[in-house]
Protein backbone atom coordinates (compact mmCIF):
# COMPACT_ATOMS: atom_id res chain seq x y z
CA UNK A 1 0.00 0.00 0.00
CA UNK A 2 1.56 3.44 -0.64
CA UNK A 3 2.57 6.09 1.67
CA UNK A 4 0.44 8.84 1.75
CA UNK A 5 2.91 11.97 2.34
CA UNK A 6 1.00 15.48 2.64
CA UNK A 7 3.17 18.80 1.90
CA UNK A 8 1.82 21.64 3.64
CA UNK A 9 2.00 21.55 7.81
CA UNK A 10 -0.24 24.56 8.69
CA UNK A 11 -2.33 23.97 5.90
CA UNK A 12 -6.24 23.52 7.28
CA UNK A 13 -6.99 20.97 4.64
CA UNK A 14 -3.82 18.72 6.15
CA UNK A 15 -5.70 19.34 9.15
CA UNK A 16 -9.07 17.74 7.99
CA UNK A 17 -6.93 15.17 5.97
CA UNK A 18 -5.50 13.86 9.64
CA UNK A 19 -8.79 12.49 10.61
CA UNK A 20 -9.57 10.53 7.78
CA UNK A 21 -5.95 9.55 6.46
CA UNK A 22 -3.92 7.36 8.72
CA UNK A 23 -0.51 7.18 9.35
CA UNK A 24 -0.23 10.12 6.84
CA UNK A 25 3.30 11.83 6.92
CA UNK A 26 3.47 15.43 6.76
CA UNK A 27 6.19 17.46 5.87
CA UNK A 28 6.53 21.70 6.06
CA UNK A 29 7.31 22.98 2.98
CA UNK A 30 9.27 25.70 4.61
CA UNK A 31 11.51 22.82 6.35
CA UNK A 32 12.03 20.82 3.23
CA UNK A 33 15.56 19.40 3.07
CA UNK A 34 18.48 16.82 2.00
CA UNK A 35 17.42 14.64 5.23
CA UNK A 36 13.14 14.85 4.31
CA UNK A 37 13.44 14.50 0.44
CA UNK A 38 16.09 11.27 1.29
CA UNK A 39 13.47 10.02 3.43
CA UNK A 40 10.41 10.44 0.68
CA UNK A 41 12.85 8.97 -1.98
CA UNK A 42 13.22 5.75 1.11
CA UNK A 43 9.62 5.08 0.40
CA UNK A 44 8.47 2.41 -2.22
CA UNK A 45 5.71 3.82 -3.22
CA UNK A 46 3.76 7.23 -2.59
CA UNK A 47 0.97 8.88 -2.93
CA UNK A 48 1.53 12.58 -2.93
CA UNK A 49 -0.55 15.33 -1.71
CA UNK A 50 0.24 19.19 -2.47
CA UNK A 51 -1.99 21.75 0.17
CA UNK A 52 1.37 24.42 0.16
CA UNK A 53 1.02 27.69 -0.84
CA UNK A 54 1.89 31.33 0.30
CA UNK A 55 -0.35 31.85 3.16
CA UNK A 56 -3.65 33.47 1.78
CA UNK A 57 -4.12 35.83 4.96
CA UNK A 58 -1.09 36.86 3.77
CA UNK A 59 -2.37 38.19 0.34
CA UNK A 60 -3.76 41.61 0.86
CA UNK A 61 -0.71 43.24 2.37
CA UNK A 62 1.92 41.63 -0.62
CA UNK A 63 4.46 43.77 -1.35
CA UNK A 64 7.98 43.74 -3.34
CA UNK A 65 10.03 42.58 -0.27
CA UNK A 66 7.18 39.16 -0.24
CA UNK A 67 7.70 38.34 -3.56
CA UNK A 68 10.84 35.92 -3.28
CA UNK A 69 8.84 33.88 -0.71
CA UNK A 70 5.48 34.26 -2.51
CA UNK A 71 7.32 32.00 -5.66
CA UNK A 72 8.90 29.63 -3.16
CA UNK A 73 6.21 28.95 -1.23
CA UNK A 74 3.96 28.78 -4.19
CA UNK A 75 5.56 27.14 -7.05
CA UNK A 76 9.57 26.61 -6.04
CA UNK A 77 8.56 24.02 -3.52
CA UNK A 78 6.46 22.19 -5.79
CA UNK A 79 9.11 22.03 -9.02
CA UNK A 80 12.11 21.49 -6.41
CA UNK A 81 10.26 18.05 -4.96
CA UNK A 82 8.83 16.80 -8.59
CA UNK A 83 12.56 17.03 -9.59
CA UNK A 84 14.23 15.59 -7.04
CA UNK A 85 11.77 12.36 -6.42
CA UNK A 86 11.85 9.48 -9.49
CA UNK A 87 8.05 9.39 -10.93
CA UNK A 88 8.43 5.24 -10.53
CA UNK A 89 7.80 6.12 -7.01
CA UNK A 90 4.94 7.98 -7.49
CA UNK A 91 1.10 6.33 -7.33
CA UNK A 92 -0.97 9.09 -7.52
CA UNK A 93 -0.76 12.71 -6.91
CA UNK A 94 -3.44 15.51 -5.84
CA UNK A 95 -2.32 19.33 -5.47
CA UNK A 96 -5.42 21.30 -3.95
CA UNK A 97 -5.67 24.39 -6.12
CA UNK A 98 -8.62 27.05 -5.64
CA UNK A 99 -11.77 28.22 -7.93
CA UNK A 100 -10.34 31.46 -7.84
CA UNK A 101 -8.80 30.22 -11.34
CA UNK A 102 -11.97 30.76 -13.12
CA UNK A 103 -11.73 34.71 -12.66
CA UNK A 104 -8.83 34.62 -14.39
CA UNK A 105 -10.28 34.59 -18.16
CA UNK A 106 -12.16 37.14 -17.84
CA UNK A 107 -9.39 39.05 -16.54
CA UNK A 108 -6.63 38.00 -18.90
CA UNK A 109 -6.43 41.42 -21.29
CA UNK A 110 -7.08 43.35 -18.52
CA UNK A 111 -4.82 46.32 -16.95
CA UNK A 112 -6.96 47.05 -13.36
CA UNK A 113 -5.10 47.14 -10.60
CA UNK A 114 -5.21 43.97 -8.67
CA UNK A 115 -6.18 45.35 -5.20
CA UNK A 116 -6.24 42.14 -3.10
CA UNK A 117 -4.07 40.52 -5.14
CA UNK A 118 -5.98 37.35 -6.09
CA UNK A 119 -5.33 37.51 -9.48
CA UNK A 120 -1.55 36.86 -8.58
CA UNK A 121 -2.37 34.48 -6.24
CA UNK A 122 -5.02 32.29 -9.01
CA UNK A 123 -2.12 32.56 -11.77
CA UNK A 124 0.33 30.70 -9.80
CA UNK A 125 -2.32 28.53 -8.78
CA UNK A 126 -2.70 27.75 -12.64
CA UNK A 127 0.99 27.31 -13.31
CA UNK A 128 0.92 24.48 -10.55
CA UNK A 129 -1.95 23.20 -12.24
CA UNK A 130 -0.02 23.23 -15.42
CA UNK A 131 3.42 21.81 -14.14
CA UNK A 132 1.16 18.82 -12.44
CA UNK A 133 -0.54 18.24 -16.10
CA UNK A 134 2.66 17.93 -17.78
CA UNK A 135 4.40 15.96 -14.69
CA UNK A 136 1.41 13.62 -14.78
CA UNK A 137 0.83 12.72 -18.25
CA UNK A 138 4.69 12.44 -19.39
CA UNK A 139 5.05 10.45 -16.94
CA UNK A 140 2.01 8.22 -16.98
CA UNK A 141 0.60 9.20 -13.07
CA UNK A 142 -2.87 9.42 -11.99
CA UNK A 143 -3.35 12.84 -10.73
CA UNK A 144 -6.55 14.46 -8.97
CA UNK A 145 -6.20 18.72 -8.99
CA UNK A 146 -9.12 20.20 -6.63
CA UNK A 147 -10.32 23.54 -7.30
CA UNK A 148 -11.49 24.57 -3.95
CA UNK A 149 -14.47 26.50 -3.34
CA UNK A 150 -14.89 28.92 0.11
CA UNK A 151 -14.16 26.13 3.20
CA UNK A 152 -15.53 26.71 6.27
CA UNK A 153 -15.32 24.45 9.39
CA UNK A 154 -11.60 25.24 10.57
CA UNK A 155 -12.52 28.72 13.14
CA UNK A 156 -8.19 28.98 12.72
CA UNK A 157 -8.69 29.85 8.88
CA UNK A 158 -8.46 33.35 8.94
CA UNK A 159 -9.13 33.56 5.25
CA UNK A 160 -12.56 31.60 5.20
CA UNK A 161 -15.71 34.09 5.12
CA UNK A 162 -18.06 32.02 7.50
CA UNK A 163 -15.39 31.70 9.59
CA UNK A 164 -14.89 35.77 9.83
CA UNK A 165 -18.29 36.22 9.94
CA UNK A 166 -18.71 33.82 13.56
CA UNK A 167 -15.73 35.53 15.06
CA UNK A 168 -16.49 39.14 14.05
CA UNK A 169 -20.02 38.12 15.50
CA UNK A 170 -18.69 37.38 18.58
CA UNK A 171 -16.21 40.21 19.11
CA UNK A 172 -19.39 42.63 18.11
CA UNK A 173 -16.83 44.08 15.19
CA UNK A 174 -17.39 45.79 11.86
CA UNK A 175 -17.60 43.23 9.16
CA UNK A 176 -17.38 44.27 5.23
CA UNK A 177 -19.98 44.22 2.72
CA UNK A 178 -18.91 44.29 -1.10
CA UNK A 179 -20.77 45.66 -3.42
CA UNK A 180 -23.74 45.37 -1.14
CA UNK A 181 -23.41 41.49 -0.71
CA UNK A 182 -25.34 40.94 -4.21
CA UNK A 183 -22.44 38.31 -5.07
CA UNK A 184 -23.23 34.50 -5.12
CA UNK A 185 -20.41 31.85 -3.23
CA UNK A 186 -20.63 28.56 -3.16
CA UNK A 187 -18.85 27.09 0.84
CA UNK A 188 -17.77 23.58 1.44
CA UNK A 189 -16.69 22.31 5.01
CA UNK A 190 -13.48 21.17 5.48
CA UNK A 191 -14.45 17.74 6.93
CA UNK A 192 -16.14 17.15 3.20
CA UNK A 193 -12.66 18.19 1.99
CA UNK A 194 -11.24 15.73 4.03
CA UNK A 195 -13.63 12.86 3.46
CA UNK A 196 -13.29 13.59 -0.52
CA UNK A 197 -9.28 13.40 -0.63
CA UNK A 198 -9.95 10.40 1.29
CA UNK A 199 -12.26 8.65 -1.29
CA UNK A 200 -10.34 9.11 -3.99
CA UNK A 201 -6.34 8.23 -2.62
CA UNK A 202 -8.36 4.46 -1.95
CA UNK A 203 -10.56 4.12 -5.13
CA UNK A 204 -9.13 4.32 -8.65
CA UNK A 205 -11.00 7.49 -9.89
CA UNK A 206 -10.60 9.02 -13.51
CA UNK A 207 -7.29 11.51 -13.04
CA UNK A 208 -8.79 14.99 -14.14
CA UNK A 209 -9.84 18.71 -12.69
CA UNK A 210 -12.86 18.75 -9.97
CA UNK A 211 -14.08 21.72 -8.26
CA UNK A 212 -14.85 20.88 -5.11
CA UNK A 213 -17.23 22.84 -3.62
CA UNK A 214 -21.06 21.72 -2.22
CA UNK A 215 -22.85 22.77 -5.79
CA UNK A 216 -24.99 25.24 -3.88
CA UNK A 217 -25.01 29.32 -4.00
CA UNK A 218 -25.59 31.36 -1.26
CA UNK A 219 -26.12 35.60 -1.59
CA UNK A 220 -23.34 36.77 0.80
CA UNK A 221 -26.09 39.73 1.89
CA UNK A 222 -28.23 36.85 2.76
CA UNK A 223 -25.55 34.85 4.96
CA UNK A 224 -25.02 38.55 6.74
CA UNK A 225 -28.45 38.95 7.50
CA UNK A 226 -28.48 35.52 8.73
CA UNK A 227 -25.84 36.34 11.48
CA UNK A 228 -28.13 39.15 12.17
CA UNK A 229 -25.48 42.33 12.14
CA UNK A 230 -26.50 45.63 13.32
CA UNK A 231 -26.39 48.11 10.28
CA UNK A 232 -24.03 50.05 12.85
CA UNK A 233 -21.71 47.16 12.53
CA UNK A 234 -21.83 46.66 8.49
CA UNK A 235 -19.04 48.45 6.25
CA UNK A 236 -20.05 48.50 3.21
CA UNK A 237 -17.69 49.12 -0.01
CA UNK A 238 -18.90 49.39 -3.23
CA UNK A 239 -17.74 49.44 -7.02
CA UNK A 240 -14.80 46.82 -6.24
CA UNK A 241 -14.08 44.15 -9.12
CA UNK A 242 -15.53 40.70 -7.88
CA UNK A 243 -16.46 37.74 -9.54
CA UNK A 244 -19.94 37.83 -9.17
CA UNK A 245 -21.21 34.05 -8.99
CA UNK A 246 -18.88 31.71 -8.07
CA UNK A 247 -20.67 28.00 -7.53
CA UNK A 248 -18.88 24.94 -8.53
CA UNK A 249 -19.90 22.21 -10.81
CA UNK A 250 -19.76 18.83 -9.26
CA UNK A 251 -21.21 16.63 -11.78
CA UNK A 252 -17.43 14.94 -12.39
CA UNK A 253 -17.45 14.74 -8.44
CA UNK A 254 -20.92 13.03 -8.35
CA UNK A 255 -20.53 10.34 -11.04
CA UNK A 256 -17.46 8.82 -8.50
CA UNK A 257 -19.35 9.48 -5.22
CA UNK A 258 -23.25 10.08 -6.74
CA UNK A 259 -24.26 9.22 -2.64
CA UNK A 260 -22.44 11.59 -0.99
CA UNK A 261 -23.90 14.13 1.24
CA UNK A 262 -22.46 17.65 2.16
CA UNK A 263 -22.47 19.16 5.21
CA UNK A 264 -24.97 22.16 5.34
Amino acid sequence: MPHNLIIGKKSCITQALTKYIKNAEIFSANELNKINIEDIRSKKKINLIFNNFYPSKKLNNLTFRDYSEFEKLSIQKLTHILSEISPKKINKIIYTSSASIYRLAENVDSEKKDEFNRELYSAFKLASEKIILNYCSKNNLDYHIFRVFNSFGNPDDSFSFIEKIIKFKRKNKEILLVNNGNSIRDFIHVDDIGKIYSIFLKKKIRSGIYDLGSGNGYLIKDIISFANFSHKKIKKKNRLCEFHNSIADIKSLQKNNPNYKFKS
